[in-house]
């Protein structure tokens, strides 16, 4: 659906400063946007992040539920 350039491409945008730590869908994100760049071991690196991020809301539950399943797909290796 969405290229290998356009991933690339939107990872190398800064629209401004922020901080990915600030909201657990971020992190996520992110992971699974290296997934998608077959870059395991970025996608781990951000995945564990959005794991263990703690929980406030359901979001951050969803978000720690899907990651952890994302996490026992790969190795996490490149």
């Amino acid at each position: 659906m969405f290229s290998t350039f356009l991933f690339k491409t939107l990872l190398g945008l800064q629209f401004s400063p922020v901080d990915p730590n600030f909201y657990s869908k971020n992190l996520l994100l992110l992971g699974k946007t290296y997934l998608k760049l077959q870059n395991k071991k970025l996608a781990a690196f951000w995945l564990l992040k959005a794991k263990d991020y703690p929980a406030h809301t359901q979001e951050d539950k969803q978000v720690q539920a899907e990651a952890t399943q994302l996490l026992t797909g790969f190795s996490g290796k490149n």
